[in-house]
């Protein structure tokens, strides 16, 4: 039996939005503030006074050569001048931290689950190029497992805006559903197109030194279990990355594309996972990363090119 899917209801948002700076806090600091702003704010409960709109901008971020290249290496891209397409979105992380933390923030930061990515690259994006920033809570979503929130990011440069993406996350009710909806293959997958690859277990570590993601359950095995996994898990943006580096060896996506992508059950380290992929009719590649053993997905989704 198909289980009843609640349809999502619209929270309004209170403006004018409040603008934070999007400064960078040190780790340590970062954790304290989440543990302190958990002990009064709940995961999956609408306060009562509604959400405040808000966001937090940064002007002339570099697209750093030297973090391109280590965002290259632990994803698994080959080499080229132009920026890899999900890139841009860690540099968007300490406004979405600062976002989480804002006392006009609904809900607790802790446990917040990254649920789906989408991304629009307007054109390539060149290492040494800077950016201004602006990330916004841009929509609230009551749904039956709890809230989804969007958090809208765009960077400009020189002419408008280079790449735009939305990152939705939940933020679940106790009473919800802690399991996913199981999704079917890419749709035209030939089982042949399949590429298995080893996951390391420095995994979450490495792509944190470049990412800015020190999530504990991302590296480190007791902070894990605390958190009720069984290991340490891969950032999402991780498989994301990985899965597009696949892509690319498949067919040329061009300089304009969309990505869309679902993420379903995390990737425990060490692992071994299973990437397949598929052309699309008309352009672009379907993708779905899956556990190679019992056949479970962990991300679904596509690129498509401009045009």
């Amino acid at each position: 039996m198909e289980p009843i899917v609640e349809a999502p209801r619209l929270v309004p948002l209170a403006g004018p939005p409040l603008v934070l700076g999007g400064a960078d806090r040190p780790v340590v600091l970062q954790f304290v503030l989440a543990l302190w702003r958990s002990l009064w704010k709940r995961q999956g409960i609408l306060p009562a006074g509604g959400v405040r709109a808000i966001a937090a901008t940064r002007e002339l971020v570099a697209v750093d050569p030297v973090r391109v290249e280590a965002y290259r290496a632990v994803c698994g891209h080959a080499p080229g001048s132009a920026v890899p397409a999900a890139f841009p979105e860690i540099l968007f992380h300490p406004l979405l931290v600062e976002i989480a933390l804002a006392p006009a923030f609904p809900f607790s930061p802790l446990g917040l689950v990254h649920l789906g990515q989408r991304i629009r690259q307007v054109r390539p994006l060149e290492a040494g190029e800077r950016l201004d920033l602006r990330c916004t809570l841009a929509e609230v979503r009551g749904t039956g497992r709890g809230y989804e929130v969007d958090c809208a990011m765009a960077a400009d440069a020189a002419g408008g805006v280079a790449w735009e993406g939305v990152a939705t996350l939940l933020s679940r009710a106790r009473a919800g559903p802690r399991r996913w909806t199981p999704r079917t293959a890419p749709e035209g997958v030939d089982p042949g197109q399949s590429l298995e690859v080893e996951v390391p277990a420095d995994t979450g570590r490495r792509y944190a030194a470049v990412s800015g993601d020190w999530n504990p359950h991302h590296v480190s095995a007791l902070a894990a279990r605390l958190l009720g996994f069984k290991a340490p898990i891969a950032q999402g943006m991780w498989t994301l990355g990985r899965v597009l580096a696949a892509a690319e060896t498949l067919q040329p996506i061009g300089p304009a594309c969309t990505v869309e992508a679902t993420f379903q059950r995390p990737v425990l380290l060490p692992g071994r996972i299973a990437l397949r992929l598929a052309g699309r009719t008309g352009g672009g590649v379907r993708f779905e990363v899956r556990d190679p053993a019992s056949g479970a997905s962990h991300l679904a989704g596509e690129v498509v090119p401009a045009g």
